[in-house]
């Protein structure tokens, strides 16, 4: 009881560990400046690890690779802390798809969520600063949907659209990112 308590506990602190690096990664290849309302509170808590990662790692182009491989590393610790609970389950090839997987189901997660509180904010209210970081992380993803499919009547199906295909990748890399595999 007390081992599933701290491994749940460890899993979720993981995750959300995990999540803040590849956000921080997304909102770096975005050029979002270091003053935003998402960016500033998500490098605070984040710089005790990317910073020290940045010394052996330097961020190049438009790709911040110390958060990248920091999200990686705790995506490993998460899959070696499930691996030592479940051996039995686990595969070892898994244990080096796992990490990977990990990193792209909290990428497509995040990006779950930040449909979801996007749309609600443009109903409730458009013109918060929230708003405006969250279109800018979302507008790359939509964009091509929007090329495709055309408002109709004034209505946007583009982030339904996009939240139907990043649930449909979930389906996928769930399995992978847990350590099973499908094949």
């Amino acid at each position: 009881m007390l081992a599933s308590l701290l491994q749940f506990l460890f899993l979720t602190a993981t995750s959300i560990l995990g999540c803040l690096l590849v956000l921080r990664a997304w909102t770096y290849a975005c050029a979002m400046t270091f003053h935003d309302p998402i960016v500033y509170p998500i490098r605070r808590l984040t710089n005790w690890l990317v910073d020290p990662l940045s010394k052996a790692v330097a961020p190049k182009g438009a790709w911040d690779w110390p958060s990248l491989v920091g999200a990686l590393l705790v995506g490993l610790l998460s899959v070696v802390v499930r691996t030592a609970f479940h051996p039995a389950g686990f595969a070892m090839v898994s244990t080096w798809i796992a990490p990977f997987a990990m990193v792209l189901r909290w990428g497509l997660e995040m990006l779950t969520w930040g449909i979801f509180g996007w749309v609600i904010l443009s109903w409730v209210a458009a013109r918060h600063p929230f708003n405006y970081s969250l279109s800018i992380l979302l507008e790359p993803f939509m964009r091509p949907v929007r090329r495709v499919l055309p408002t109709f009547r004034g209505m946007d199906f583009s982030p339904l659209v996009v939240l139907l295909a990043a649930n449909a990748l979930l389906l996928f890399i769930l399995p992978l990112s847990d350590g099973r595999i499908l094949f």
